[in-house]
């Protein structure tokens, strides 16, 4: 196993989150087109948005430190994005439907979340004070949108516990 260093290890998780939010450029639409609720789809279409933005500082962030942007490929957000789209073929109700994709949408935010709060941290480690300005910008970014997200999760999922109890299920505490 070779022996990384903190500047290598930090450089192929910069790789990760730049593949990550690829991804996100990619699979977000998909979501959007299955997504019932008008609030749903608008704060799914800004996530799109800040993904392409964070994508121009993550490359922004590789020119800081003198290297290519380079993706390295994220099987975290491989496997989360998988599972948003399994969550979304599981119900053909759209009230559920819209909750599973919130749910989807909040645990990838959550990913970032984590993601750029230690890529953050690593860089002032190395003294790359430029490199964590721009990161803490797409951090910024991340927890606003999650705090919209959940914001959004008080309607949605209220709507769509409603739709259950009017089709007969037990109340919910």
């Amino acid at each position: 196993m070779p022996d990384k260093s903190l500047e290598e290890v930090f450089i192929d998780e910069l790789g990760d989150v730049y593949d990550a939010e690829k991804r996100l450029i990619h699979a977000l639409p998909r979501l959007i087109q299955h997504a019932d609720a008008e609030s749903l789809r608008l704060e799914l279409q800004r996530l799109v948005e800040r993904s392409r933005q964070h994508l121009l500082r993550l490359e922004g962030a590789f020119d800081l430190l003198g290297r290519p942007a380079r993706r390295n490929g994220c099987n975290a957000m491989q496997g989360l994005i998988t599972e948003s789209e399994c969550l979304v073929s599981e119900s053909s109700q759209a009230t559920v439907r819209d909750a599973a994709i919130l749910a989807a949408a909040q645990k990838i935010g959550h990913y970032t979340i984590a993601t750029y709060t230690t890529l953050r941290e690593w860089a002032q480690q190395l003294g790359q004070c430029d490199v964590s300005a721009v990161l803490q910008q797409s951090l910024d970014e991340s927890i606003t949108a999650g705090e919209n997200l959940s914001r959004l999760a008080l309607t949605l999922d209220h709507a769509a516990a409603h739709a259950e109890q009017a089709a007969d299920s037990p109340s919910v505490c």
